[in-house]
């Protein structure tokens, strides 16, 4: 078969934004199968010449995407320069601030995305005007994959369409109007999408309430995960609870850690937890 995946994460990128979608294609390959991978234009195929049945379209950045890619590297510097600092409690008009800037941070990402959405959707068209093309497979997030995949259902609807869904489009790490905006089209997803993949049963659960009970079939559950990895077979059969992250180590997990400690200080107790 001849399948177009639509990701924005790809290879090299070790968090599983990047790995999933990447598993997803060199399985799929290596099963015979012909994919054309629509990525990020920063996303290098590092073994590409091992998969001939890879071909790696880049979807190049427009004026915001650039934008948006210098602003996250000043902002990751600027974090990491003052992880080890002590910050004193903000006042009303900092909280306020700070507040305005993540809205306007939101929704300069959500412009940069919406310029990349009609890009990629470009890209898969010329693709299948050439090729033979018999399942459409997008991985969220962000935002422009679940995008690319409505619009070509729209266009191509007897074509299959795959969504793969690693994060809920109405995630609360979204700004409230723009997750509004994510409810909306997540909604529409699972209603054209011939098939929806979710992460774990409780996410595809919450797809299952939004169909009629006959097409529950639709929703199903692969987990996230690396190849031969140990955290994939973590026993709990000696009243461990183990928390298994497959990121990459960049995202804050302070908040886990300082829960956790609160946990054990009201319980005068350590807790058996641990996070691999």
């Amino acid at each position: 078969m001849n399948i177009i995946l639509v990701s924005e994460c790809f290879n090299p990128q070790k968090s599983i934004g990047g790995v999933r979608p990447y598993n997803f294609a060199t399985e799929l390959a290596a099963m015979g199968h012909k994919v054309f991978c629509v990525v990020s234009a920063n996303e290098k195929m590092e073994d590409q010449a091992d998969n001939p049945n890879l071909i790696i379209v880049s979807v190049p950045d427009g004026k915001l995407g650039m934008k948006r890619s210098q602003y996250e590297t000043k902002e990751s510097k600027n974090a990491a320069s003052s992880e080890n600092k002590e910050s004193a409690a903000p006042d009303r008009h900092s909280a306020f601030m700070a507040r305005l800037r993540r809205e306007a941070a939101q929704a300069w990402f959500f412009a940069a995305e919406n310029e990349r959405y009609h890009n990629a959707y470009q890209i898969c068209c010329d693709i299948m005007q050439r090729e033979h093309i018999d399942i459409v497979l997008t991985s969220y997030g962000p935002i422009s994959s679940m995008q690319v995949g409505l619009k070509l259902k729209k266009k191509y609807p007897e074509i299959p369409w795959v969504s793969d869904m690693r994060d809920p489009a109405d995630s609360m790490l979204i700004a409230p109007a723009w997750r509004l905006r994510g409810a909306f089209l997540q909604r529409k997803m699972v209603h054209h999408a011939d098939k929806v993949v979710a992460v774990c049963d409780g996410i595809g659960d919450r797809y299952r309430a939004m169909l009629p009970e006959n097409a529950w079939g639709k929703v199903c559950t692969i987990t996230n995960g690396y190849r031969e990895s140990p955290i994939l077979c973590m026993p709990a059969e000696d009243g461990i609870l183990r928390i298994g992250y497959t990121g990459d180590g960049t995202c804050d997990m302070s908040e886990l850690f300082r829960c956790l400690h609160d946990l054990e200080q009201q319980w005068g107790t350590a807790l058996p937890i641990e996070v691999h």
